[in-house]
């Protein structure tokens, strides 16, 4: 018993096979080259990007203000005490937030306490 008999239709039928193979390998290529041209594309992008920045960083020549080291230094002082206040800041902020998380904590505890309270008096009431 063979798979495809060697008459015409078999053959015909091996040949559309082999169509049908090519044809399928051909749409698979095709979306793949389009894929890896779409990216390759993206890369020349990017490299004509980079190229640029270089460019542009290349031209720049000194910077405008000329800043002498006691100038600078003094920046830096003034820097550091900003970093010192953010973190006071920040320290205090968390205190704060810290003591408002507890009073409302206390504040739904007592109110729970006195629903608790009322709830049981009612209850005594029924009785």
């Amino acid at each position: 018993m063979q798979l495809f008999p060697l008459t015409t239709d078999g053959l015909l039928t091996i040949a559309l096979y082999l169509a049908g193979i090519a044809v399928i390998y051909l749409i698979i290529r095709e979306i793949r080259l389009m894929w890896t041209s779409a990216r390759l594309k993206q890369l020349d992008l990017e490299k004509e990007k980079i190229d640029l920045i270089r460019q542009d960083i290349g031209t720049r020549g000194s910077p405008y203000i000329r800043i002498s080291p006691e100038q600078l230094a003094g920046l830096r002082g003034i820097q550091d005490d900003i970093a010192v206040l953010e973190n006071d800041i920040f320290v205090s902020q968390k205190m704060l937030d810290s003591r408002i998380q507890r009073l409302e904590n206390k504040v739904k505890q007592r109110k729970l306490d006195r629903m608790h309270d009322k709830v049981g008096e009612e209850e005594r009431k029924i009785r």
